[in-house]
């Protein structure tokens, strides 16, 4: 995998749906330098909380471009398109829980496993109501 594929991929998107540099910043809230700077691959080790924010404001899950930048493991999906829109999501095991912690680097500690873990808990609830 390229270095800078979620980099690329950020701009190839933005291009595709239309949408200027100072839109996608407007829109997930971070100054239009920040996208400059992840698409001309000034920023080597990109914010997850941003990619997630940049996947959702381009049509796709959060997840997605985490995947894509290496910060959580690729799971193989079931599907030819990336029309990712109407996917159903399973509850997460707590195998798929470890597996995701064990990638965070640096590593999560086990009172921030044990409030993940709790969070998402109830994240799976309140969506089985």
């Amino acid at each position: 995998m390229d270095k800078f594929e979620w980099a690329d991929w950020i701009k190839a998107e933005r291009e595709k749906k239309g949408l200027s540099v100072l839109d996608l910043a407007k829109a997930i809230g971070v100054q239009r330098v920040t996208i400059y700077n992840y698409e001309d691959h000034k920023r080597t080790k990109p914010d997850p909380d941003i990619l997630k924010k940049i996947s959702v404001a381009l049509g796709y899950p959060a997840y997605y471009l985490l995947e894509i930048a290496g910060i959580i493991p690729k799971i193989s999906r079931n599907t030819d398109d990336h029309n990712y829109q109407d996917e159903v999501f399973k509850p997460l095991t707590n195998d798929d829980i470890l597996t995701i912690a064990k990638s965070v680097n640096p590593p999560l500690t086990n009172e921030q496993l044990a409030s993940l873990i709790g969070n998402l808990f109830l994240l799976q609830n309140d969506n089985k109501k």
